[in-house]
């Protein structure tokens, strides 16, 4: 993994025939707790857009995503069997892609309260008890734009 990270953090991607950017999945498979706290360190260039998740499965198919948009609101996401929900949006919106590293605390109690810091400040908290289980893994999204991922952990929540 910290060779994957590595080459994610040093820009490196692929590239479509346009020279266009594609999206990035990254995911590793491992036991998360129910309650966690996943730390991420991480930049945006502008117009992009990211996603920390976690996930119950074999895949990334069914979880909670983050995802982080230059410009934007922080929004947390659910993904099960009806697909994605938008649980909640934070109310400030993030610098529209300032380049800098910026660390990304994303926690969850064993009740479902989730809470996210972002450089410290709290921008988002929210309940959600649909997953109830230990998720089976993390993931990171590059969807859109550049995202430079220099480090990401993850605990069980004390």
């Amino acid at each position: 993994l910290a060779q994957v990270l590595g080459e994610a953090s040093s820009g490196r991607r692929s590239a479509s025939a346009s020279g266009a950017a594609e999206a990035a999945t990254i995911f590793l498979s491992g036991l998360v707790e129910n309650a966690f706290s996943m730390r991420a360190t991480l930049s945006l260039r502008p117009e992009s857009i990211c996603e920390l998740g976690v996930f119950s499965g074999p895949r990334p198919e069914y979880g909670y995503r983050l995802a982080i948009v230059s410009g934007d609101r922080l929004t947390l996401y659910r993904y099960d069997r009806d697909g994605a929900s938008s649980i909640q949006s934070s109310r400030r919106r993030l610098s529209p892609g300032d380049e800098n590293m910026h660390e990304v605390v994303w926690s969850r109690d064993q009740a479902g309260k989730m809470t996210v810091r972002f450089d410290g400040e709290a921008l988002l908290s929210a309940d959600d008890r649909a997953f109830n289980k230990a998720f089976d893994g993390v993931e990171h999204n590059n969807r859109m734009g550049e995202c430079r991922l220099r480090s990401i952990s993850v605990e069980e929540a004390q």
